[in-house]
């Protein structure tokens, strides 16, 4: 099970992270990857007890940036293959963040969702706009329609 071991070498030397880029091009594939493969029993309700459940709060709860940026670029993973309520989950857990690079990191991922489905994308956004950094915001709506776009920037 190589996707296994690269996962806990990942999670367990996350400290000796140093850059954004380390965690962006294997958190997805491999963090994530695992607990979908592996894992993932995820269908409509959360399963607060189960093993990847409890590696990403772990990670998001984290007082390490890179954990907490593992634990939202890991779900993308799982919005690749059509499943987007882990993602809100993180990402509820990190809008309140200071770090710059969690707020780009949920973001990105909102976006990710919007391309696969915008109207849940949207519902996520509309429901925690007031909770949301600028740069939350800014990086989730970048492929709404400009109309759509401009109003959510004005308010």
């Amino acid at each position: 099970m190589l996707r296994k071991r690269l996962k806990r070498l990942l999670t367990k030397n996350s400290s000796r992270i140093n850059n954004w880029d380390l965690v962006d091009v294997s958190a997805g594939v491999i963090v994530g990857g695992y607990i979908f493969e592996y894992e993932y029993e995820y269908e409509y309700e959360y399963e607060y007890e189960s093993k990847h459940f409890t590696l990403l709060y772990r990670l998001a709860k984290s007082k390490l940036l890179w954990d907490r940026r593992i634990a939202v670029i890991a779900t993308h993973y799982m919005i690749r293959n059509d499943s987007f309520e882990l993602t809100f989950k993180i990402c509820d857990m990190l809008l309140d963040d200071e770090q710059d690079l969690l707020q780009k990191a949920c973001g990105w991922m909102i976006r990710e969702v919007y391309k696969r489905n915008n109207r849940l994308a949207e519902e996520y956004i509309r429901r925690n706009y007031y909770r949301m950094k600028r740069t939350t915001l800014r990086y989730a709506i970048e492929r709404f329609p400009e109309i759509k776009r401009k109003a959510f920037l004005k308010k």
